[in-house]
């Protein structure tokens, strides 16, 4: 074993917020569907077997939802920060959230919506991997090694999987 695999690899799980009402105003809740499919996943996040060590989101109430059933469902009691401690926008964080996941100890949960996938994407090295385009609640498992941040697993379905 080398030294770099006895210390732990930094880690996001990207989330997008789950299946939302879409005639309830302008910042609508969770269907039922939404919330069933965001406790599953955090059984998904549960049996991946990596601490999460904090939890962050949009400002929204359905990413908010996201977030804590995710964590429900991984049977973790964290606090889910609204960005707390980063820009005011998880959407602004650029060149900063390499940076901010590894200063945290575990994996970083970050819940938000297809265009903050985008940006997480460019933010942890633009290009040189992408995930795959998923619906409303998919997690992805993103991983850094030497080489760079790499989708490594997905829910549902893995990498690289349609």
């Amino acid at each position: 074993m080398t030294p770099d695999s006895l210390s732990p690899r930094p880690i996001v799980y990207f989330a997008r917020h789950a299946e939302k009402a879409s005639d309830v105003g302008h910042d609508p809740p969770l269907t039922t569907t939404g919330i069933l499919v965001s406790v599953a996943g955090g059984g998904w996040l549960r049996a991946q077997g990596t601490p999460i060590a904090g939890a962050w989101t949009t400002r929204t109430r359905r990413a908010q939802q996201t977030a804590a059933l995710l964590l429900q469902g991984a049977r973790l009691q964290l606090p889910v920060g609204r960005v707390s401690g980063l820009p005011s926008q998880l959407d602004r964080l650029g060149p900063r959230l390499d940076g901010f996941v590894g200063s945290v100890a575990g994996a970083v949960l970050l819940v938000g919506h297809h265009p903050t996938q985008a940006l997480i994407e460019r933010a942890l090295g633009g290009g040189a991997w992408a995930v795959p385009d998923r619906h409303r609640g998919a997690i992805f498992r993103l991983e850094r090694s030497a080489a760079g941040w790499s989708c490594v697993d997905v829910f549902p379905g893995g990498c690289g999987s349609g």
